[in-house]
């Protein structure tokens, strides 16, 4: 029987697109209420990874198991009950305002009736979200007027109401300022103290350092090695996946990664 502290349990996964390996016999376990960082250059697997997860991709062999469960036996609706993603790739074009773009994170909780009316809890539930967020003076907004960062907070904002037990985000502060890359980060880590387990994929190495229990670091789709930042991030393991020669320095119980060269370029750093 699993541990009742393993949230997420993959074993062996693999997936083939045509000619392309892009993920070849992961396998790790993710405990319950671990803020998670997946790291690794370009190509690397981690998006196919979370799309895994919430059964977006279907592994070429192995398995993923939920609380001891494989995904396969979750109907989607179901699996929307425990797991929300919040993507990479933020859509501009929805003409919807924040506040209804936050309401259909309920959607899993619908009764399957032909029509959809929030309910009382839903509507409670949103609003609580929508305080802790700070979002009461975005939610007449169109979403696509607001700024990456907002639109951020508000997708994450979406995912909480979905009420998951898992929250999965794909490069969430890529191309943020760096206040939002703090705010989105931090509230990540937030989420993850109230025992909901997240995995996120990072290309910030200092970022993931500062606010993951624990690192997955990926290349070609195998996993190098996994850990504590403290462990993970290490200049030979630097090099080892992202061919960067970089310096490590450990101030307190912070990790400061400083690249200094790509190995086997052309170019001259001098």
């Amino acid at each position: 029987m699993p541990s009742n502290k393993i949230k997420i349990k993959i074993v062996d996964v693999a997936v083939q697109f045509d000619s392309i390996r892009a993920l070849n016999n992961v396998s790790f376990h993710v405990n319950t209420g671990e803020f998670v960082g997946i790291l690794g250059p370009n190509g690397a697997g981690k998006t196919t990874l979370l799309r895994c997860i919430y059964k977006a991709v279907k592994p070429s062999s192995g398995a993923i198991y939920i609380d001891g469960k494989n995904v396969e036996e979750f109907s989607y609706k179901k699996l929307a009950r425990i797991i929300s993603s919040v993507p990479a790739e933020i859509p501009i074009e929805f003409n919807l305002t924040v506040a209804d773009i936050i309401l259909t994170g309920r959607y899993p909780y619908m009764d399957g009736s032909v029509r959809w009316w929030e309910s009382k809890k839903d509507l409670l539930k949103a609003d609580e979200v929508i305080r802790k967020l700070r979002l009461q003076n975005l939610l007449n907004r169109l979403f696509y007027t607001l700024s990456s960062g907002q639109k951020r907070i508000v997708l994450i904002a979406k995912a909480l109401v979905q009420e998951p037990k898992i929250i999965l985000a794909d490069e969430l502060i890529s191309n943020l300022d760096l206040k939002y890359q703090l705010e989105v980060s931090e509230l990540l880590k937030e989420i993850s103290r109230s025992n909901v387990t997240v995995l996120a994929t990072f290309h910030d190495l200092n970022i993931a350092s500062r606010f993951c229990n624990k690192l997955i670091l990926l290349k070609d789709g195998k996993v190098i090695s996994i850990g504590e930042p403290s462990k993970i991030l290490t200049p030979d393991l630097i090099r080892e996946v992202y061919d960067v020669k970089a310096k490590v320095i450990k101030e307190s119980d912070k990790l400061i990664i400083i690249p200094e060269k790509s190995i086997n370029s052309n170019i001259n750093y001098s």
